[in-house]
């Protein structure tokens, strides 16, 4: 068993986003869970992860996501499943947001590319 204080863990932003890793680096966990709250405005860029297969749920607001050049329109209770090397971005519609991410292996930065929108 292993208990997670979200009020402790801490917050870094990245591009607008405020973004709470909720993975205790000395649990060693098989996957990572990460809080997401997308300002309004905000722009996630054009990304995929070499290793990772990422699954966003919106907890609030409405999201726009682009998959593969496909659009996807997100509101609460949707899942969002984002295989490895599949090309990903998302941004807020007007208010702003709260998703929640797993990612299976762990999010791993380094395995992380961007392209331009």
């Amino acid at each position: 068993m292993y208990h997670v204080d979200n009020a402790v863990m801490p917050t870094h932003d990245w591009k607008g986003l405020t973004i709470r890793d909720l993975t205790p680096v000395e649990a060693g966990w098989q996957a990572s869970f990460i809080e997401i709250d997308v300002p309004a405005g905000a722009v996630h860029p054009l990304a995929r992860s070499t290793k990772c297969e990422t699954f966003y749920y919106c907890d609030s607001g409405e999201l726009e996501f682009e998959i593969n050049d496909q659009q996807f329109h997100v509101k609460p209770g949707d899942l969002v499943e984002i295989r490895a090397n599949e090309w990903y971005g998302y941004r807020t519609v007007s208010a702003p947001a709260r998703l929640l991410s797993f990612n299976v292996p762990p999010y791993d930065a380094s395995a992380t590319e961007y392209r331009d929108n």
